[in-house]
């Protein structure tokens, strides 16, 4: 089993997922989307936990295979 991510490290995943989220952020502040745009921030801000988390959990399913 490998990582399937564009990233190579953790750092990079999660740094590629907090881009995605604050490029999101702003497509939905310019449509005026506000909701939307909160939720992203909010997962904009919460990458490092819930990807950080995700990478450690399929290094370890992949330590197991």
């Amino acid at each position: 089993m490998t990582v399937p991510y564009l990233a190579d490290t953790k750092q990079s995943y999660v740094q590629l997922m907090a881009d995605n989220h604050l490029h999101i952020a702003e497509v939905h502040h310019k449509i005026g989307n506000n909701r939307s745009m909160w939720l992203s921030l909010l997962y904009y801000a919460m990458a490092e936990d819930v990807y950080g988390e995700h990478w450690d959990y399929v290094n370890r399913l992949k330590e197991k295979a």
